[in-house]
């Protein structure tokens, strides 16, 4: 231990670079110290020494800032090797996933591609050549598909070709253009439209058009024709390759009827049960606007048991079984048609929101949630008009339908009057939307005059055992008890509103005992719907049997609660019985849901007054001066004293 000890404690002997750093550091030292004192032999020899020394380190100094700055060189050289390759590998690899991605876009090309016609140098000179042929066509392919207004969705027979139309015109020389086009030829499913046109010996031009090797008919007239001539083409290459478009197109055209239902019957052959179920739709539509609702009643049925996941014969057969009054039923379909439409293989992503919103509606409307039903109004106005008839601007004239179902009359009267029609189907359904406003506003002598012209101008959207029922409730409601019993009488007893009718016009004609029977029938059929409850619930407010309505209206309720009616009716029912303070709060809460209503802001401000609530009364009171209220309205708010 001792040895080990005693090793460790020798000094380490000194290196000769230290040695002679120190040698020199003591000389220079030294010579330091000395300085000012007279010379000494030996000191010169020295000084030339230390003088040496002095020059090699500036040499070294001098040699170590030359390696410095061609190190400094190298390592810029290197860093700019380096990121000139790793530029050269990052753009490399942009071009192999550019091309990558061309080639997975072109594999997933299906569209139609015009290429340049052939014409004569006749037609030529006329300025008619090949690449002007090709673009009008392309022009009347776009027009079809844009004035199909579809709600279909693309595929193999699905809502046209779109964007996915092209123009070819060839082009000399290597570009990106032309790659592209070389990979969607190798890999896409593009199909080509080529064609000619030729001058005959009589004078005519042939048109003759054919997609790959599949021609279609050829067509023949004059010179001045030409334009019609490509549309008629455009028309048929739609009606053979895109079916369920051409349709659509058909529908929005008049006087095209039979075309239209012999394309809808061609469909029904194809192997596809989407493009059968479609073509049975289109049938089913053609006989509902010839007012036939049981053949297209029987045509959607048929086009549901393809069972091909298809959303809208639920929603149309749920539109058949409101218009003849089977609610429940309705209501059934309209919940079928809700769980299908997020899926429906056939829609468009904007088509099933739109499917989605239509079938919200219906059942709001059925389960009288007006202000629910207004709001999917209003949304669908500021969506495109898929499937659905008359214009776009349409669309806006039927969201007053909802307003004055949501009890704002005045506001529906000024949306509706200011809409212009843009054609015969726009008039039609905008005397439609003007009979629904007035029998929302409970304006009976105009719903029963307006009803009567929009069956002239819209025989087929006035069709239908509830038309009949809300007829008969305005004649008993003008005194034409005679007139009322005779049109109710031969409605079928599976119709839910043409029982509340007859409740209605018994009601009107003081035979109470045979209107209870009929109100109570009419909320056993369908216990799903508040319509029978509520309007039992009315008639015996209007009796004045407070305890007995208020029963009725929370029946209503517990089928519907924003059934806004059915609220304000149990605050009328309150009301009666003393409870000002509840009824307050139930007006409260109906006015969440309609606050535009008059007659609501009527009773508020009445039942605000017997609690003692003078300022909020009257603003109440003034609120409802300002909005619709029937004549028996106006006429209570004025002998109201808050």
């Amino acid at each position: 231990m001792a040895e080990l000890f005693d090793q460790a404690e020798e000094p380490e002997e000194a290196s000769p670079a230290v040695e002679t750093g120190a040698t020199a550091v003591g000389i220079a030292l030294d010579r330091a110290r000395r300085r000012g004192k007279k010379p000494v032999g030996g000191d010169e020899e020295v000084d030339r020494f230390l003088a040496k020394q002095e020059g090699l380190i500036d040499d070294q100094r001098a040699h170590l800032h030359e390696q410095m700055a061609h190190m400094r060189l190298r390592y810029g050289l290197d860093r700019l090797k380096y990121i000139t390759q790793a530029g050269v590998l990052l753009v490399g690899a942009l071009v192999v996933i550019a091309v990558g991605w061309m080639a997975i876009d072109a594999s997933r090309a299906n569209g139609v591609v015009i290429k340049s016609f052939s014409v004569s140098p006749d037609l030529a000179r006329l300025g008619v050549t090949g690449d002007v042929v090709a673009s009008q066509l392309l022009d009347k392919l776009t027009d079809i598909t844009d004035r199909s207004q579809t709600s279909a969705a693309s595929g193999k027979f699905g809502a046209g070709w779109g964007q996915n139309i092209s123009l070819q015109i060839p082009e000399t020389g290597v570009s990106l253009g032309e790659v592209d086009r070389w990979l969607r030829e190798r890999f896409g499913h593009e199909r080509n439209l080529t064609g000619e046109i030729v001058e005959n010996p009589n004078g005519t031009i042939t048109l003759s058009a054919r997609l790959d090797a599949k021609a279609l008919p050829p067509q023949t007239g004059v010179a001045a024709d030409l334009p019609q001539l490509i549309l008629r083409t455009a028309e048929l290459l739609y009606r053979r390759e895109q079916p369920m478009t051409y349709v659509q197109y058909l529908g929005h055209l008049t006087g095209r009827t039979v075309e239209y239902e012999e394309v809808a019957r061609e469909m029904i052959d194809s192997h596809d049960p989407v493009v059968r179920a479609s073509g049975q739709g289109g049938l089913g539509i053609a006989a509902a606007r010839r007012g036939d609702l049981a053949t297209a009643q029987r045509e959607w049925r048929a086009a549901d048991a393809e069972n091909a996941g298809l959303s809208w014969p639920a929603g149309n057969l749920a539109g058949i079984a409101q218009a003849q009054g089977r609610y429940e039923e309705s209501l059934r379909l309209a919940n079928r048609n809700m769980a299908l439409s997020p899926h429906d293989p056939s829609e468009t992503p904007e088509a099933r929101t739109s499917a989605v919103l239509l079938a919200e509606q219906g059942k709001a409307y059925l389960l009288e949630d007006h202000g629910a039903a207004l709001a999917t109004a209003m949304a669908l106005s500021q969506g495109d008009n898929l499937g659905l008839q008359g214009s776009r601007a349409s669309l806006q004239a039927r969201v007053a339908v909802f307003r004055a179902l949501a009890h704002d009359g005045l506001g529906a009267e000024s949306e509706a009057n200011s809409f212009t029609p843009r054609g015969p189907e726009d008039a039609g359904l905008k005397a439609v939307d003007l009979m629904h406003i007035a029998l929302a506003r409970q304006d009976w002598a105009s719903f029963v005059e307006r009803f009567d012209a929009a069956e002239k101008l819209d025989p087929a959207d006035t069709v239908g055992y509830a038309f009949t029922a809300f007829r008969a409730n305005a004649l008993a409601q003008l005194g034409r008890s005679a007139d009322a019993q005779a049109l109710i009488a031969p409605t079928p007893l599976d119709c839910q509103p043409c029982i509340v009718a007859r409740g209605q016009v018994a009601e009107a004609a003081g035979r109470r005992a045979e209107a209870d029977h009929w109100f109570g029938e009419a909320s056993r059929m369908a216990p799903s719907i508040p319509g029978g409850p509520r309007s039992w619930g009315q008639a015996l407010i209007a009796r004045g049997d407070a305890a007995h309505a208020a029963a009725q209206f929370r029946e209503a309720l517990r089928r519907s609660p924003r059934a806004e009616e059915a609220i304000e009716g149990l605050g009328e029912a309150l009301a009666l019985q003393g409870d000002a303070a509840g009824a307050a709060k139930q007006y409260a809460a109906a006015d969440k849901l309609t606050p535009n209503w008059g007659r609501l802001h009527v009773k508020w401000g009445e039942a605000l007054a017997k609690l003692g609530k003078s300022d909020e009364a009257r603003a109440q009171m003034k609120t409802a001066a300002e909005l619709d209220l029937t004549q028996a309205e106006r006429a209570e708010l004025g002998s109201l004293k808050p």
